[in-house]
């Protein structure tokens, strides 16, 4: 399906650690790509209510996201997940953008020569 408008932008999900790599990607997104960041993505881990990668409290997750005025997606797993139950929870949180329209997710990781963006 062709764009309606060449200026329209694709609208994407930003996984959200509240972290300097997500920051630099949500800085990237607004400034110099043709996406739109509509959600920032962040798991936690439901026993200790904080940023599973990052152990970030989640009140400090919703600042974030309520000041960027960007719509927070609270994804829950629990403690020592393992990566077949992580992959069946996030497939479900996939499919649901997925049906929304909205066309990839955004990672960041600022070790990386490239960013990632896929489709």
């Amino acid at each position: 399906m062709k764009k309606l408008n060449k200026h329209m932008k694709d609208k994407v999900i930003l996984s959200w650690s509240g972290g300097k790599d997500s920051t630099f990607s949500l800085y990237k997104i607004i400034n110099e790509s043709k996406l739109e960041c509509v959600g920032l993505l962040t798991t936690f881990t439901k026993e200790y209510d904080r940023v599973t990668m990052h152990g970030v409290r989640r009140s400090l997750i919703e600042k974030q996201a309520s000041l960027l005025n960007i719509p927070l997606e609270k994804v829950y797993i629990p403690k020592n997940c393992s990566i077949e139950e992580y992959g069946i929870i996030m497939r479900s949180v996939l499919i649901k953008y997925k049906e929304k329209g909205i066309k990839g997710f955004v990672f960041g990781d600022i070790f990386l020569e490239d960013g990632y963006y896929s489709y």
